[in-house]
């Protein structure tokens, strides 16, 4: 052994009861009381208006949704809510989204941990402190304005927006498009080192 005792020992307790901590009722911690139930109140009555939405939403819904005779969740087709029977969904929605998204991941992922590297490996410290700051600052804008100026600037037909092509098909043109408008959203926030 190397002098060390194979035993931990552990320290003896104060007489009358514990350390030096408050208890919760003491006037120091009132305060933490009076914040812990405020919000644990406020997240139950946003809970609450959450699932009064929902209900007030599926209550209005439901007879729309009772006339449809396509699928809600898969139907692809043509809209048309207006029709006699009423046929649509959110197939062609959630297959657009799920694809842009995709996209957005593949260009945004290498280049948020390249950049996250070079920032904590590689970069002299105050390139580092600087390149720091000016992603938190990238991180600090809103993803609409990325979108925005993607659907102004990259967009191979310069500004026309088409929401049916977008949700078309995983190969065309808008769905690249549209990944590449969303991977600069994503990017800031996967670069900061902090």
């Amino acid at each position: 052994m190397s002098g060390i005792a194979s035993t931990a020992t552990r320290p003896t307790p104060r007489p009358g009861g514990g350390g030096s901590a408050q208890p919760l009722t003491s006037g120091a911690r009132r305060g933490d009381l009076v914040f812990s139930g405020a919000v644990r109140a406020a997240a139950i009555f946003l809970l609450l208006l959450m699932g009064a939405i929902a209900g007030f939403l599926i209550y209005r819904a439901s007879s729309a949704l009772s006339d449809n005779t396509a699928n809600v969740l898969t139907y692809t087709g043509t809209w048309a809510p207006d029709d006699t029977p009423p046929k649509f969904g959110i197939g062609a929605l959630a297959w657009g989204t799920l694809v842009t998204s995709l996209i957005a991941i593949v260009i945004a992922a290498p280049v948020a941990v390249g950049v996250a590297l070079f920032i904590t490996q590689y970069a002299p410290r105050r390139l580092s402190q600087v390149l720091g700051y000016i992603i938190d600052l990238l991180a600090a804008v809103p993803s609409i304005i990325y979108g925005l100026w993607g659907s102004r600037c990259c967009s191979p037909t310069r500004g026309t927006c088409r929401i049916s092509s977008t949700a078309r098909w995983a190969g065309s043109r808008s769905s690249r498009t549209s990944g590449s408008h969303r991977a600069p959203s994503s990017s800031p926030v996967w670069y900061s080192p902090s």
